[in-house]
């Protein structure tokens, strides 16, 4: 079991080496401050590599952040991507794939599958 933040270690390269013009970055930089935009920080990849990243002040990498909504919009598009590529499927459960990272008190929601956790009318297209 595990708890609190987990550190990870991202394989990092330069922005220009994976496509990315350093002076978007800077452009994007200096948009949030001119607009006032509260950025508590971001990274970001392409390729599987980290190109850039940034935090403000007092806020650290390390911090847990509060997403709400949007982490299911990540998580089902994920889920979509995956189940496409045959690497899970929806009946598959979560903690059955990262055992080492359930709690000591594991939630009906965390036990359940994907399908359960992210419902879908199988009707549309």
């Amino acid at each position: 079991m595990r708890s609190g933040f987990i550190p990870y270690v991202f394989e990092t390269s330069s922005p220009e080496s994976i496509g990315i013009d350093p002076a978007s970055i800077r452009d994007f930089n200096e948009r949030l401050r001119a607009e006032g935009i509260l950025c508590h920080g971001y990274m970001l990849y392409r390729h599987g590599k980290l190109a850039a990243s940034s935090v403000a002040p007092p806020y650290r990498m390390s911090d847990k952040r509060h997403v709400y909504s949007a982490s299911k919009s990540f998580t089902s598009t994920a889920i979509g991507i995956a189940v496409s590529e045959g690497l899970l499927t929806v009946e598959d459960r979560i903690i059955d794939i990262f055992p080492e990272l359930v709690p000591e008190n594991v939630s009906p929601n965390l036990a359940g599958n994907a399908r359960e956790a992210y419902p879908v009318d199988e009707h549309r297209s």
